[in-house]
């Protein structure tokens, strides 16, 4: 288990403790945590704009380094498919997760507007409430607005792990870019395939929703011969992916037995 710096709302920078290490998506997930009322404004001269994909990642490697929070995630590829399975020895009792629940190829079919999120009084360091209170959900457009997501939907041509309909939603952060250029960067993804790792949202905002995991980075491209990049992981890629840089053998790795590590936090 690794931890490195992720995407998250500007209000807050945390670390994680070794107990969390164990529990790497519900780390994730607290990224995200937040109610779900979309506001999209489909009147916006941008809005059905299509755009380059490079944007999108060079935004989401960008927010990466930012180093705005840290977050524990597995060593490889490999162990971020649902296939691969953690059993974690708490104080609490024993729990059992994954980091993710489904990985999937396919095509972005439709981009839109989400959530607009704004602070108000959280923003305060002086502020004593409960920061979930404070968070008003404004308008996509608003200039008040901390942070915004945009819904995308993908016609997968091939999944692993939770069971899916023909298309399926992700909620996703624009990464603090300018979201309508984020927007046509995604959509340019709809003439090619792309890879996506995800969980399914278990708290907060969003529960039972779908959302990139490692702050979007786990999302890439995937070429012509098959070959899968990840180009928000950086100079990270090569040692992370190791040798599951095609489709097929992604495919074969999600699609084998369950692996199971066990971890005893507890000492």
């Amino acid at each position: 288990m690794i931890t490195t710096p992720q995407q998250a709302p500007a209000r807050r920078r945390s670390t994680i403790s070794r107990a969390t290490a164990g529990l790497a998506a519900a780390a994730v997930l607290t990224l995200t945590a937040g109610c779900g009322a979309d506001t999209s404004d489909a009147a916006h001269p941008e809005a059905n704009k299509v755009g380059d994909p490079a944007y999108v990642f060079d935004q989401i490697k960008t927010a990466r380094e930012s180093g705005v929070a840290l977050v524990a995630h597995p060593d490889s590829l490999l162990d971020s498919l649902p296939n691969s399975r953690v059993v974690a020895k708490t104080e609490k009792g024993t729990i059992e997760t994954s980091f993710t629940d489904l990985v999937l190829s396919g095509k972005v079919v439709d981009v839109r507007p989400g959530d607009a999120l704004s602070y108000a009084d959280a923003a305060d360091p002086a502020y004593q409430g409960d920061e979930e209170d404070a968070i008003k959900v404004v308008d996509f457009d608003d200039l008040t607005a901390a942070e915004r997501n945009v819904i995308v939907t993908i016609k997968p041509t091939w999944s692993s792990g939770e069971s899916i309909g023909e298309t399926l939603e992700v909620r996703m952060g624009s990464a603090g870019s300018d979201p309508y250029d984020f927007m046509a960067g995604l959509r340019g993804l709809q003439d090619e395939e792309s890879v996506w790792l995800l969980k399914k949202s278990a708290q907060g905002r969003y529960k039972g929703e779908w959302i990139p995991v490692m702050g979007s980075a786990l999302v890439g491209p995937v070429g012509a011969d098959g070959a899968v990049d990840f180009p928000a992981l950086g100079d990270d890629e090569a040692g992370f992916v190791k040798s599951l840089t095609t489709v097929p053998e992604l495919r074969r790795a999600a699609e084998a037995p369950d692996r199971t590590t066990r971890m005893d936090l507890t000492q």
